[in-house]
Order: structure tokens, then sequence, then C-alpha cells
């Protein structure tokens, strides 16, 4: 009998003594582009929640943002998915579409639902549906390197102060001359995957060209004239040496380095003071940028052009064994005191009303979008991620010289109408 007391106890021992050594942790798989301060902030976070949730580790993935659709893809098709993603919510919605994602709806309270932006919250709803938690508001800007045209002795051709709207005219002419300085290109464009279309279509509308008008997402307005023209410019600019070459085969990614590394003026990005400040410390660049967010330049006779926007979400893949906990990790990281963190050191739009924030990229976007409005890139179509992907293919091929620009275009414009002729 005694025998018996003392194997049970070693048993239980054993078992206990297993538990602390995390036989009963609760992993929660995050898969997120990460980079830079962006890894920091997330372990930052991570070891915060994991102290109010004991038990429980949140492991990080960081994959680089041109690859994230293609393994989200094969996740999906391999069932395979991580807990919880952090991403671009236009393709996050394209993955509620294929039925991969849980509907968040009745986990946020009341008070919660009334502090969100609503305008926010519409892009995070399809279908009458949550698919993700928002993080402070995206604005996909342009901004100059002033440090570097004022090198090339053109800082004073670039409007300062508050919004002021240029021509297309000075933007050509500040390319050409800052285009001179030693290994500098004036602009860059990148077309390897499908999130160039921000920038592409930003340049686009300088010309009037616009993907779609007036909320219709069952055809492009993109094979006018107008927007051959802007992607005929795009062209002879890389041509001319004021752009990056080999836009066909240029990712985001490297778009971003080529900005962060000093070799281009004018780029669409948010601005990254620590990226900058690693960049200096470790010697790739010598100096500190002095960056200014502007509107989009404009064609004569051209409306300014508005602001494309998107929040990236946090959302949860269904499948998840831990599903709860999943959904409390996401929830966490769009909580009003997280927020207010992030937006500590990266600047912003807050999602959230109830948070304010003093800073000039924040004044500078809200500004340009109250005047020029925002741009519709089509989050709410259902084939969003697919509508991308055929733009990419033409405008890849546009870059690469296999189509002439009208062409590519009236070739998008058809797939397009395929896609929709499908739905029906």
């Amino acid at each position: 009998m005694l025998r018996k007391i003392l194997v049970m106890l070693l048993t239980i021992g054993l078992v206990m003594g297993l538990s602390s050594f995390g036989a009963s942790e609760v992993v929660i798989t995050h898969w997120s582009t990460g980079g830079g301060a962006v890894d920091a902030m997330e372990l930052e976070l991570a070891e915060k929640f994991e102290q109010l949730h004991p038990g429980v580790k949140i492991v990080f993935e960081h994959i680089p943002a041109g690859n994230m659709a293609q393994k989200v893809m094969i996740a999906i098709a391999s069932d395979e998915t991580p807990d919880v993603l952090k991403e671009y919510v236009g393709r996050i919605s394209s993955y509620w579409v294929q039925g991969a994602i849980e509907s968040l709806n009745g986990t946020l309270s009341e008070e919660d639902l009334e502090d969100f932006i609503p305008t926010v919250m519409d892009l995070c709803t399809l279908d009458g549906n949550l698919i993700g938690y928002p993080y402070p508001f995206g604005a996909r800007s342009f901004g100059a390197n002033m440090t570097l045209l004022e090198r090339a002795g053109i800082a004073n051709l670039v409007p300062k102060g508050d919004i002021v709207e240029w021509r297309l005219e000075t933007f050509e002419q500040v390319l050409e001359k800052v285009s001179q300085l030693e290994g500098i290109y004036g602009t860059g464009f990148f077309a390897a995957n499908p999130s160039g279309d921000y920038h592409t279509l930003g340049v686009i509308q300088i010309f009037g060209g616009y993907l779609y008008q007036d909320g219709d997402h069952t055809k492009t307005t993109l094979n006018s004239e107008a927007g051959v023209r802007g992607v005929q410019w795009m062209i002879d600019t890389v041509d001319a040496g004021y752009a990056t070459p080999g836009p066909a085969g240029t990712t985001d990614d490297h778009h971003v380095e080529a900005m962060w590394s000093g070799k281009i003026a004018f780029g669409g990005w948010v601005p990254d003071p620590a990226r900058a400040q690693a960049n200096f410390d470790s010697g790739m660049i010598d100096y500190l940028a002095d960056y200014r967010l502007l509107e989009f330049p404009h064609a004569e006779g051209v409306a300014p052009p508005p602001v494309f926007i998107g929040p990236d979400i946090v959302c949860v893949f269904k499948g998840s064994e831990n599903k709860e906990m999943a959904i409390e990790w996401a929830r966490f990281q769009s909580s009003q005191e997280v927020m207010q963190r992030w937006l500590e050191v990266f600047p912003g739009i807050p999602s959230r009303k109830s948070i304010q924030v003093d800073n000039e990229f924040t004044a500078t976007i809200q500004k340009i979008i109250v005047k020029n409005g925002v741009g519709d890139l089509g989050f709410t179509s259902p084939f969003y991620q697919e509508v991308r992907g055929l733009l990419n293919a033409e405008l890849q091929a546009a870059f690469a010289g296999l189509k002439d620009p009208k062409r590519a275009l009236d070739d998008f414009a058809q797939d397009l109408l395929g896609l929709w002729a499908r739905e029906k």
C-alpha cells in the first residue's frame, strides 16, 4: 500500500514538474512582416501579454512583405495557418472570402466599438462580420528626402509649409536635377509584387487615371488616355535614369530599402525615424535625412490626387487550437493602451477617437485626406486580391517592354470584366 502511494506521489510530482517546464504552455503563433523597430515593439507587447496570461507564449514569424501573400495562400491550402496574422486589410479580406478567417463579431465591448473610427471599422467589416482588429490607420504618403534635394540645390522647388499643390512640370524638373547626384535616383516604381499598386496607381492619378470611379468595381477606367499616359510616363522616367531601373523585377522591400538607404529622393512611405537612425549609425548613409510629406503633384487640368489608405489589421485563422487565447492576443494589440504605445514609436493616424497624437506626419496626412479625399482600391470587391494580381501582371509586362501601355491596360480591363462575368 505504501509503495502504491509513493508511486502515485512520484507520478503527480513528475507531471507537475513537466508542467513547470512548459508541457502545458499555450503557444500562439503570430505572423507579421516585422522589420526594424517593429520587431522590438512586438516583443515588448508579447512580454506584457505573457505576464498578464501566465502559461501563454507568443511566437513570432517575420515574413518579408513581398512574400507574405504567397506564404499565406500556401498555408491556407495546406491547412497550416498560424493562429494570428497581422497584415494589410486588403489581403486579409481575400482570406475571409476563402473562408479561412474567424468572425470577430461580439468580441468587442460597446465602449470599444464606440471608440473606433467608423470609416476604419468599415474597412475591417465584410459581409457584416468583423474580420480583424485595426492598428493605427495607415495612409500611403508621398514624400521627399529634403537632404538630397538640398545637396542638388533644388530644395526651393518643393512645396513647404501648409499643404501646397504643385504641378507635374516642377516634379519632372526636380527629378532630373536630383538624379544628377552620384548614385541617386529621383524616384522608383515596383511591380514584382501586387503591393506596388499603391505607388503606381498614385502616379497614374497625377494624369487623371483611376482604377475605379464612382464606386463601380465592375470595370476600370485605367485604360483611358490618362491611364496610358501615366504608365508611359513611368517607363520614360526609368529610361531617362530618373527612377531606379528594372521596376518589373523590383519588390516593395527593395523599394523601401532604397528609400531608407538614401538612394532615392521621392517615394511613397510612412516615415520611420528609427530606421533612418539605424542606417546612419551603421554607416549605410552619412546623414540623418530631413523628410517632408507632400501631396502627389498633378498635371494641368487634373484634380490633386486622393490618398490611398488601408490599415493593417490583426486577424485569427479558423482551426486555431487555442482560438479564445488567439482572439485575446489579437484584441490586446488593438487596445487603447497598446495603440497609444505604437503611436509613440511609429507615426500614424490612430484608429481610436480617444487617442490624440500631435505630430507633423499625422497633421499633414489628415489635411491631405480632408482636402483631396480617399482613393478607391476596391477593398469591398469580392475580387480585390485577384484584381491586384491581374493589374500587377499587366504592369510588369508594360515595364518589361512585353506590351505597350495601351495594350496592357486594355487587357487588364478585359480581365476585370471576365471576373464579374464569372460571378454572374
